[in-house]
């Protein structure tokens, strides 16, 4: 039998190192731009959520399957800044708080819009 390297189906060659190499960047890449869709996001607790409402601070929110809210808010020095909380039990009486102090159509998922529509 001859002795040749051909018979090997995993060879290491130039070209499959490109490809490793391409797809690790690809790979942090995709990380990189992950840590910014979430990165100038503030998490805040539901009962700091709760205080920044009555407060006035809130100006707008997104309710995503009444599990989680995005938002934004004015900080103490006054600035906007983007937040987000977890609900962390059903609360029947969110929308309603929400509309009394000005923020409309705060739901983006269909089970939000869903309560939501129950609730007028």
């Amino acid at each position: 039998m001859p002795d040749d390297k051909k018979g090997n189906k995993f060879s290491f060659d130039m070209g499959n190192r490109t490809a490793l190499l391409m797809i690790a960047g690809l790979i942090l890449l995709f990380l990189f731009f992950m840590s910014f869709a979430r990165g100038g996001m503030n998490e805040i607790s539901y009962s700091e959520f709760q205080m920044q409402l009555e407060a006035g601070n809130i100006v707008k929110v997104t309710i995503l399957d009444m599990s989680e809210i995005q938002g934004t808010m004015y900080d103490s020095s006054n600035r906007m800044v983007s937040f987000s909380t977890v609900i962390p039990y059903f609360d029947d009486e969110l929308l309603g708080e929400l509309e009394a102090f000005g923020i409309r159509e705060p739901c983006a998922s269909r089970l939000g819009m869903e309560v939501h529509s129950w609730l007028n």
